[in-house]
């Protein structure tokens, strides 16, 4: 529903313009990363995979999405990167209408942002009741791999809660 997107100037020249999530059709966990480079299941970091898995989250229940939606081999920061969260806004909005999922994880300011419409630093691995009632996580942004081994701790008992969330 959202291929074909002309909201910002952003789909000129894009590699993939309004790239839509995929996995599990029962989505009971939706993972929403910064950009839509960033979605692809090979490139989903290991720690995740491994925090997912120590939790016992199935596959099925798991959708992986972005924030911001064109792939265009280029990186914006700051405002840029704003800017187009607020465009993508309704894409992702589009989508949680549509799947429904019970957690909603975010990965990175980016993704946070869209999502919340705010830009304070918000404190990673917190879960968070959402007005609607649905929870989110915002997650240590970890696809650099650069991440403690207390962050790793709070990684792993984050998804652990998921996997009581969703179960209720």
């Amino acid at each position: 529903q959202v291929n074909g997107c002309q909201a910002c100037s952003r789909h000129e020249g894009a590699l993939a313009n309004c790239v839509d999530g995929f996995g599990g059709d029962a989505c009971k966990v939706l993972v929403v990363f910064n950009r839509a480079d960033q979605l692809d299941l090979s490139r989903i970091p290991n720690l995740l995979r491994q925090a997912i898995s120590a939790a016992k989250i199935p596959a099925s229940s798991i959708r992986y999405t972005s924030a911001i939606r064109c792939i265009t081999g280029k990186i914006y920061t700051g405002s840029q990167e704003y800017d187009q969260s607020k465009i993508c806004r309704t894409h992702l909005q589009a989508e949680i209408a549509e799947h429904n999922p019970r957690v909603i994880l975010t990965i990175g300011e980016a993704a946070s942002y869209t999502l919340t419409g705010n830009k304070n630093k918000t404190n990673y691995n917190n879960i968070v009741k959402m007005e609607d009632g649905r929870y989110r996580i915002n997650l240590f942004p970890i696809m650099n791999g650069q991440i403690n081994s207390k962050l790793r701790l709070e990684l792993f008992s984050s998804l652990k809660k998921v996997n009581n969330l969703i179960q209720d």
